[in-house]
This record gives C-alpha cells, structure tokens and sequence, in this order.
C-alpha cells in the first residue's frame, strides 16, 4: 500500500541525478510506447539504465518506494504516465462530432472488489458526484471528474491507487435516468509540474472550458 501522505505526484516522477535530461528521456520513451515502438519492460530497463549511469545512488532509501533503481518504482512512472496519455486521448474523442451526441456521459467504475467499490462511491459523493440506479454517472463536461482526480485532470486515470475506468452511457440511458449537468465552481488543476506528460500538453484546461461550452449548446 502507497503511503497516504506521498502525493501522486511524487509517485510518478524522477527526482534524482539529472533530472532534468532523464526528463526528455521519459518524454520520449512515452512517445514511442504510444506508437508501440517500444515495450513496457524496454522503457523500464532503458530508463533504469540511464539513471544509474547518471549517477544515481538509493542511499538510505534502497528498497523503499523511493529507490529509483528499483523495476516496479520505474514502472510506476512509466505506466502512469502511460495511461494518464491514453486517457486524455480517449477523453478528447469523447467530444469529437457525433461522439458527444450520442454517448454524453459515463459512469466511473471500480474494478478492485467491495472495498474499492465503497471507496470510490464515498469519494464520488463527496465531489459532488450524483447517483443513478445505484450507478455513478455524469456527463461528461461535469466538474466531477476534475473533482475526483487527483491530477486534476477530469480523464482517467484519477488515482495512482485503485483502478478505475469510465464506461460510456447513451444519450438514451442519460434521458431515461434523468442525468443532468450543472454548472459549478471552477476547479483548479492540482497537478504537479513534476509529472512528465504534463509538460507536453497543450493548455488544457482552456480547451476543457471550451468543450464544456459547446456541451451545453448540444
């Protein structure tokens, strides 16, 4: 289990001897994965070792979560920022012509048992999030999905614990169960500049509030 009080953003970054060049590295091993020119265990193994030819040395960290020249610590990163790319992705097709129409919103799932399922459902809840049949749903312009990432992105992944996934819902599913969207505060992108990817996107959140526009004129 992570440690409640390290950030996800700690999680998914490099810290260490040039940080700053392994930085571009990383930039470009995901790159590559995302055009399946390269492996998950060969992004691993390329990026560990660099950082170990830079230098880099656990200390009194060796073995911790915070050991950089451990495997799975750098698959964290690479994975996460993995699938934090292909969630941002799928989310943008989410408004593409035709695509909006006819499936406007989505339901969160958890897929880790009834302890993960009574967790997403209070922390759904608590950012305002509404259910349905027993189901969490929310148009997809809903500032819940900000609200309940902890990158403060509204697409998936929202966590870097407990798997998630957002499952489209229907035009006709929303009307039959009465889905609305409200507006509501303005939510501030909490995310770190440490997490890679980030650093690589277009301003988002002025695109986020675009699309959140044109939802409504729908």
């Amino acid at each position: 289990m992570v440690n409640g009080s390290m950030s996800c953003a700690s999680l998914l970054s490099y810290n260490g001897p040039e940080a700053e060049s392994l930085e571009s590295l990383i930039r470009d091993l995901l790159k590559k994965r995302l055009d399946q020119e390269v492996s998950d265990s060969k992004s691993v193994a390329t990026l560990r070792s660099a950082i170990l030819a830079a230098g880099y040395e656990p200390q009194d960290q060796e073995g911790t979560i915070n050991d950089f020249s451990l495997p799975w610590r750098l698959r964290l990163i690479v994975n996460n920022n993995y699938f934090l790319a292909l969630g941002a992705g799928r989310w943008r097709s989410g408004f593409d012509d035709g695509a909006y129409d006819a499936f406007p919103a989505a339901e969160l799932i958890a897929d880790c048992g009834e302890i993960d399922e009574e967790f997403w459902t209070e922390r759904w809840m608590a950012a305002g999030g509404k259910s349905y049949a027993g189901r969490r749903i929310a148009m997809l312009s809903d500032p819940v999905w900000l609200r309940i990432s902890v990158y403060g992105v509204p697409w998936e992944p929202f966590d870097c614990i407990g798997a998630t996934t957002q499952q489209s819902v229907s035009r006709e599913e929303v009307e039959e169960l009465g889905v609305k969207w409200t507006e509501s505060m303005e939510v501030q992108p909490v995310m770190s500049d440490s997490i890679f990817f980030f650093r690589d996107l277009p301003d988002w959140q002025g695109e986020w509030k675009a699309l959140k526009a044109l939802a409504l004129d729908l």
